[in-house]
């Protein structure tokens, strides 16, 4: 097995192809960031091209072998791994081949393997609403109002830097995904869409100031941003960190479902 350096544009059909057969088909705003900075290799067996692999300095960020290659996926990706001397895998349990074959090489390498978090997304079930707080109100928020979001969004460090910055939330306001949580006509919460590559699929950012937590309102933020982004023909996916219980609660709370769980695989 060859592996033989490409630009990560190189890939783009393979990758396309790998997204189709995730139940979730989307990669996440943060992944496909690390993606695209990434050493991206078609995976070769002679002449014949088998696959493609993402990889950082340390870890394997996607792996996936085409159908007439898949008996020796096992073989292939531990051929991966050790020509890129990563020490780290990442998979999803809805990337089934890949997963199989990471989980296999696991066991016979006596690596650690643990989930990393889960995924929700709205596959099956209907959006659940929940009550407006009294004195409340989501609606779309305007230019004049971006400064004052752009604040709001930077008190809350779970939030990529690079999505709260003034010009990319005023960019978000033009293409009307930033919405306001209003109290008693206050500014106090902002959710910001953000769009992910090829199925449709959209997540949710929200940020609500310290002192109005706790009461629900984020909840109620999140459900009507995911109304109003269902109406524009979006799918909802949601992702949180193994020990993040607050996006858990909503997504749940909301009607999305569990759809797969990443699993991060590390040499002991």
């Amino acid at each position: 097995m060859d592996l033989e350096p490409v630009a990560f544009g190189d890939i783009v059909a393979l990758r396309r192809a790998k997204v189709d057969e995730l139940r979730v088909r989307a990669f996440s705003w943060g992944h496909e960031k690390e993606a695209a900075a990434a050493r991206a290799f078609r995976l070769r067996e002679g002449s014949a091209e088998t696959g493609y692999a993402l990889a950082s300095d340390t870890a394997l960020l996607e792996f996936s072998v085409m159908p007439t290659w898949r008996a020796r996926a096992n073989d292939t990706l531990a051929a991966t791994v050790k020509s890129l001397g990563v020490r780290e895998i990442r998979a999803r349990t809805d990337d089934g081949l890949a997963c199989e074959s990471a989980l296999a090489y696991a066991s016979r390498e006596r690596w650690d393997a643990r989930p990393a978090g889960p995924i929700y997304a709205l596959e099956t079930g209907v959006l659940r609403r929940p009550p407006r707080p009294e004195g409340s109100e989501v609606r779309a928020l305007s230019a004049a109002e971006v400064e004052a979001a752009t604040t709001i969004l930077a008190q809350d460090s779970s939030i990529e830097s690079e999505l709260v910055g003034a010009e990319a939330v005023a960019i978000a306001v033009r293409e009307e995904r930033l919405w306001g949580l209003f109290r008693a006509g206050a500014l106090v919460g902002v959710a910001l869409g953000v769009p992910l590559a090829t199925h449709r699929y959209t997540a949710i950012r929200p940020a609500v100031l310290p002192a109005h937590r706790r009461s629900g309102l984020a909840t109620y933020l999140v459900g009507e941003v995911s109304q109003a982004l269902l109406l524009a023909n979006r799918r909802l996916i949601a992702e949180a960190e193994a020990l993040d219980r607050g996006p858990r609660r909503i997504a749940e709370h909301l009607g999305l479902t569990l759809a797969a769980h990443h699993l991060r695989i590390r040499s002991l």
